[in-house]
């Protein structure tokens, strides 16, 4: 069970891009949803608590069940669980993934690592914004390739958030021109479709076992004008459709 988190993604920026090899290897459709919030750390915990983008319905990974209720009628129990805990306790071999600064300082407060048997975070931190997902790929693959149990893991790669990048270079325009930085998420979400999920894809058969695969984002992003970004502890934030619209899809990757 993987969940792909492409920060800050912003569902006009999918929608201009139109990538062709996620939804092919997918074997599905990208919809629009919306998230819970408008940055990263609480809807990191709305994810991990099984709580989906708002549009989508159910569970994010487990979708809890059905009953009935009488012959006429059903009714549906939601799965509330720390997801980590939750798969750890099912056998399953736990990672996070991420060059998010944001991880490590909510891991100090409120140790979101310690239902992770892998916690892969400062060392990334340490990189350059464009090394670091290059080797979260690699460490990944080598999980991948080591780890005999089934996996949960969460990748959240920070090339489409502000500076964007693409391996080889961190462009980031003046914060307030739309244009460029909607033109910057493009390049960088092409680079994520064009090599950075199909490197995923090929880790992941790998281990000669179905996985299920979700991608998304923790939320969008203002482009440009007043009111830009996502920060919530500005004043000048624009809250709108722009800020919490996020693209969703979900599919099977066979070995």
């Amino acid at each position: 069970m993987i969940l792909i988190i492409l920060d800050a993604l912003n569902w006009n920026a999918w929608m201009k891009t139109s990538p062709k090899n996620i939804p092919k290897l997918l074997g599905s459709k990208a919809v629009k949803a919306h998230s819970s919030a408008c940055h990263t750390l609480p809807a990191l915990i709305s994810y991990l608590n099984n709580y989906p983008p708002i549009g989508i319905g159910l569970g994010l990974f487990d979708k809890g069940r059905w009953f009935k209720v009488d012959n006429k009628r059903q009714s549906h129990i939601n799965t509330r669980a720390w997801m980590p805990d939750y798969y750890q306790k099912k056998g399953y071999h736990t990672s996070l993934f991420t060059g998010n600064a944001v991880m490590a300082e909510a891991d100090r407060e409120i140790c979101l690592s310690r239902n992770f048997d892998h916690w892969g975070v400062m060392e990334y931190l340490k990189e350059d914004v464009h090394k670091a997902t290059p080797r979260i790929i690699e460490d990944f693959t080598a999980l991948c390739l080591e780890v005999k149990q089934p996996i949960f893991s969460v990748l959240w790669l920070f090339d489409t958030h502000y500076p964007f990048s693409n391996s080889e270079e961190v462009f980031g325009p003046h914060f307030n021109d739309g244009y460029a930085t909607m033109m910057s998420c493009i390049k960088a979400l092409k680079y994520t479709d064009e090599e950075v999920f199909p490197a995923i894809v090929d880790a992941l058969r790998s281990t000669g076992r179905t996985s299920e695969v979700i991608l998304t984002s923790d939320h969008e992003e203002n482009h440009g004008g007043d009111g830009a970004g996502h920060n919530p502890f500005s004043s000048k934030l624009r809250m709108s459709d722009d800020l919490f619209s996020i693209p969703y899809i979900e599919g099977v990757i066979e070995p």
